[in-house]
Parts: C-alpha cells; structure tokens; sequence
C-alpha cells in the first residue's frame, strides 16, 4: 500500500506519494484543481477538494470517452468516504471484489481514479443508491431491454483494511447497447456527469408498481397510476411506488408498463422489491 506522503514508492509500483493513482484521494493530494481525466467524484462539480454532506450525496464521474458501464465501491471508516476498488462479496466458492472501472461501448475498460474524499455528518445509514440527473432518462420504459441497469449491495462483506462499512454499485446505461451513453466531459470548465445519489437515513419503503400498498401488482394500481398521471386523484405520497419504469417521472408509461407486466408472461420483471426511496413521503411495505 501506497504512503502518500513520504517521499517513497511503498508499493513498488514507479509512482511515489500523489503519482501513483492509489493517493488520489489521500488528503495530502488534494490540490483544488480538476479531477480526471477519469475520476469518480463525490458532489456535483468538478473538484479535488474533499466535500461534507449530511446527505443526498451526490456521486459523479469525469470521463474522457462515452461510458456505457460503471463500477465501484465506497468504503466508510468512520464519518470517512473513499472510493475503492476493494469491497466485495464473498461467495462459497470465490471472493468477487468491485473493482473502480469506466468501460465504453467497445468494451474497452479504464480505471478511474477516486478524485476526492467526503465527510457524512449524517450518520444513519445508506438507504439507497438512486439515478443521478446525467442518466434518469436511461431508466427501462415500455421496453426494458432498451434500458438500463443499476444494481446496489448496501452489506458488502469484503471490505478494505480499517473500514466498517460500505456499499459497491454496479451500472450498464443500456443492456442491448444500441443507444444510452454517458457522454464524454471534456472542456476546460471541468464538466461531470451526476450520475448517482446516496440516500442516507430519509425517505420511506415502497415497491415499484405497487402504489396501493397491498404487496400484490394489481389492476389497482393501474388505476391509481392513471388518475394520478392525468390529474384526475392525487395518489400516494410516494411517487416511487407509482414510476413503475424507474425512470424518475410518473406518466402513462408507468401505467402500461405495468398491465404489460400483469398480464404479459413475456414482459420483462419490474423490480418490485421493498426498498426505501427519497421519493416516498410515506411508508407502503416493510423491507
């Protein structure tokens, strides 16, 4: 492991202190300037600075090609945030450890470097991962297969030396690769994709297509769905449990989403797994 501040190549790698990659986001390489040109960021503007936030946290990417995937894991010590590529899982027969990777839509892969740190002030704990604005349109609408794919292990159970907790995040910006990109950021102002929020301790449980709050994926819910997207009935205090596509905005897609859902066999799944959402003012299942 890399000492980022004492004048040695600790890990006998060619890079000393803050040039090897390991020190990105050690406190003694912060210099304010630009991360990048492929970092992960915690915030929502291009800096090196470490941020504190009592939560959402934003988390952002500078990447200097079009990504189609990203992954990663936050590693907590403490009020403490770092990216890292050493949380994982440990299976019966291997440990599968998420490593920090940008991939572009050749399959090409680049590792990212963490470009700064983050302070919580707000100690509950990670409720959930959601769309950041740079990708809330690449949610699954009337095709899923033409969307995307987020998933989040909030308990990793491999963790890096002195942390006590964590979360990894796996994402693909479209699974049949025809469309989705997470642009480029390029230009001199230091630009970033938001691409997700850490929901820390807020919100309340819901299941996506289930705004009725009876556990089942009924016509029901269809019609609530419908009043609420043509004006006609408020619905739930939790628009998350009516988005049945995950996009970030309730609609009549929702609507038909689901009854394709009901009562198409060969509809692909919704995730209706109970699960806290910033989104959802009340609580409508119990995870």
């Amino acid at each position: 492991m890399e000492i980022c501040d004492n004048g040695q190549d600790d890990d006998g790698d060619g890079q000393t202190d803050c040039d090897d990659t390991d020190c990105a986001a050690a406190a003694a390489c912060q210099t304010g300037g630009c991360p990048g040109p492929d970092a992960l960021i915690f915030g929502s503007t291009g800096t090196d600075q470490a941020v504190t936030s009592g939560g959402p946290v934003a988390i952002s990417s500078r990447n200097s090609s079009g990504l189609l995937g990203v992954q990663f894991g936050v590693a907590a010590t403490g009020d403490q945030w770092a990216f890292s590529g050493d949380l994982g899982t440990q299976r019966p027969d291997e440990q599968v450890i998420v490593e920090l990777l940008f991939v572009d839509n050749q399959g090409g892969s680049s590792t990212p470097v963490g470009g700064n740190t983050a302070t919580i002030t707000n100690m509950d704990a990670v409720q959930g991962v959601e769309r950041g604005p740079a990708i809330a349109g690449f949610a699954a609408g009337g095709d899923p297969t033409d969307g995307d794919f987020l998933s989040v292990e909030l308990s990793p159970d491999v963790l890096p030396a002195g942390a006590d907790g964590g979360f990894t995040v796996g994402y693909v910006a479209d699974l049949d690769a025809g469309g989705n990109l997470i642009p480029a950021t390029n230009g001199a102002d230091c630009p970033v994709n938001e691409l997700f929020s850490v929901v820390l301790g807020a919100g309340n449980s819901a299941a996506r297509g289930d705004p009725s709050g009876d556990g089942n994926a009924t016509v029901q819910d269809v019609v609530i769905i419908i009043n609420h997207a043509v004006g006609n009935l408020p619905g739930p205090n939790c628009d998350a449990a009516m988005d049945a596509d995950g996009n970030g905005t309730v609609d009549l897609q929702d609507a038909i989403r689901l009854m394709s859902y009901i009562f198409d066999g060969s509809s692909p799944a919704i995730d209706r797994t109970c699960q806290v959402y910033s989104n959802c003012n009340e609580p409508l299942c119990s995870p």
